[in-house]
């Protein structure tokens, strides 16, 4: 009984928040438009599925026209989408079907990561606990906005993965000998996947195996076959990832911002490690394996420690990152309370049980998890969200301890002060973070976004013959899904010639350089949105060249797109 309620109070709340993200921006979800340029991009991926284009091609020929180019992202997001356009392609068709699956794929990886986070954390919190994680949950505005209804992203599927990770490696640090080899392997699965989505699942991986490498150090060999067992398992995942995304004379290609042969070499190496470890009754030979791998693996792929941008356009990355707000770092109190404030709470309990063996071990994992993540969070705002999960389990048990220390003494006058103090207290563990970033500075980066969709949509009803369009990177991928046209820049590393072109034209203080560009590209149309928070790597915005024939846009409701957008004709 107690868990049904826990369970259909959390999915409430759940619920609560998916139709509060649902309705931003009048509903615009409902009338087509997705989150941001990523969610376009994603769904444009699988378009070029279902109109029958190769597995392995993930060229966008359509951007950086006319030449094209490479995505960094994997598969795994690609088949769930594909999987609900097929479902609902027999009603909707495929192109709404595709629109439909891209709306509600997050919110249902967000209802699936609460079921998964209430059994991850169940050996560490007891019913009551649950029942104020299950509620706390859907509190996390910017965990919340990773699930967002039309953000068909890989974050959501990520954060799925990393609660299931959270609740194997918990339940790792708690079993015996007898079940410990089965655990670690079950660990392997999500763990695996994770990389395979984003190589940003290394970290998750990273904090597994530095587990597991301690429990070694403490208690020796049973704790190396259950590294041996891990590093097996990701390496045949990593492996079968590289056989599933490249095609088979390129499965030695080296990538650092994908999974590829340079990731199945890391973990062949860790397992080989954790192998001389197990073999060994002394310490020493396994200190010196695992010594050995980062020497080995910077013999083999010295690019792997410069990070997933190794090779990347220095001068298009750091304008992408002046740009992105998700790679900003916390400047402000307002922007750490906001952000980090449960962990606060949580990280000093997570310490306090750390000092009990028998309760400790599992409780390693989310305390270890913070102090990994709260320092990457501090950098990338990105990282925010494993944050917000790791803290929710230390975060509950203060809540459910506060609430215990306010229990009612015997009186009326007692019992009602009680109640007031604990619906205080429950108020304050809900919102009061929330509140205390409004009262402290914020940040001072302003968020506007111009309305991608319906620009989007209007140059594609405007113009029936493919036009080439030089515009801000951020609404490119919206100008692809919507429409045949080609783009020069959109907002991936792996597009620098697109990206430098683009800067180059928008900073140019000479019209000569900027027309020089345009004649190369073959350009037709340019558009700006000097309101965009792109609009800040471009600098003060200047006045049109003569070569440039404006074009009258629509100002009416509810778009008005002359009140945000320029465009121009490039007159021959």
């Amino acid at each position: 009984m107690h868990r049904a309620l826990i369970l259909v109070l959390s999915i409430l709340a759940l619920l609560a928040a998916q139709w509060w993200m649902a309705g931003r921006h009048d509903g615009a979800v409902f009338q087509g438009e997705l989150y941001d340029s990523d969610s376009y991009m994603r769904l444009v991926r699988v378009q070029k599925l279902i109109q029958g284009d190769g597995w392995y091609d993930n060229r966008i020929s359509r951007a950086n026209a006319p030449h094209g180019h490479d995505l960094h992202w994997s598969r795994p997001l690609d088949v769930l989408l594909l999987a609900g356009a097929a479902l609902l392609a027999p009603r909707f068709g495929w192109d709404e079907g595709l629109q439909q699956a891209g709306v509600w794929l997050s919110p249902l990886l967000h209802l699936l990561t609460l079921l998964a986070l209430l059994w991850a954390v169940r050996p560490l919190l007891d019913r009551q606990d649950l029942l104020w994680l299950g509620l706390l949950f859907p509190l996390q505005l910017f965990l919340d906005h990773q699930f967002a209804p039309g953000r068909p992203d890989h974050h959501a599927l990520l954060l799925l993965l990393f609660v299931c990770a959270l609740g194997a490696q918990i339940r790792v640090m708690a079993s015996n000998a007898a079940r410990r080899v089965a655990w670690t392997m079950a660990l392997a699965l999500p763990l695996g996947l994770m990389v395979w989505v984003s190589v940003e699942g290394l970290v998750a991986a990273a904090l597994a195996f530095a587990a597991l490498f301690l429990r070694w150090l403490w208690q020796g060999r049973a704790w190396s076959l259950a590294g041996l067992s891990l590093g097996a398992g990701l390496t045949v995942i990593s492996g079968l990832a590289v056989v599933v995304e490249y095609a088979p004379g390129d499965w030695g290609s080296i990538a650092y911002d994908k999974i590829s042969i340079v990731h199945v070499t890391l973990f062949t190496l860790l397992t080989c490690a954790f192998a001389v470890a197990a073999y060994f009754p002394p310490r020493w030979p396994g200190l010196i394996a695992f010594a050995a791998v980062p020497v080995c693996l910077y013999w083999a792929y010295p690019g792997f420690f410069q990070g997933p941008l190794a090779g990347q356009d220095a001068i298009f990355a750091a304008a992408i990152f002046q740009y992105a707000g998700e790679a900003a770092p916390l400047r402000t109190a307002g922007e750490l309370m906001l952000y980090l404030g449960p962990a606060l709470l949580a990280l000093p309990l997570g310490i306090w049980r750390l000092r009990t063996p028998r309760t400790g071990w599992p409780w390693l994992v989310p305390t270890a998890g913070l102090m990994l993540y709260l320092p990457l969070a501090v950098l990338q705002l990105r990282w925010a969200p494993y944050v917000a999960l790791l803290a929710l389990p230390g975060y509950s048990a203060v809540l459910t301890s506060t609430l215990k220390a306010l229990a009612p003494k015997p009186g009326l006058a007692a019992v009602f002060t009680a109640a007031l103090a604990r619906t205080a207290v429950v108020l304050g563990f809900a919102f009061g973070f929330l509140l205390l970033s409004a009262r402290l500075p914020g940040s001072t980066i302003t968020q506007t976004k111009c309305p991608y969709d319906a620009m989007a949509r209007h140059l594609a009803s405007r113009f029936p013959a493919p036009q080439r369009i030089l515009s801000y990177m951020t609404i490119a991928p919206a100008i692809l899904y919507r429409s045949r046209h080609e783009v020069i820049a959109t907002p991936y590393f792996r597009n620098a010639q697109g990206g430098r072109d683009s800067l180059a034209f928008f900073q140019a203080v000479d019209p000569v350089t900027a027309l020089a560009i345009a004649r190369r590209r073959n350009i037709d149309l340019v558009l700006s949105c000097p309101q965009d928070r792109e609009s800040r790597i471009y600098g003060p915005a200047r006045p049109a060249p003569s070569w440039l024939r404006p074009l009258e846009l629509p100002g009416e409701l509810p778009a008005e797109l002359s009140q945000w957008y320029r465009l121009y004709r490039v007159q021959p």
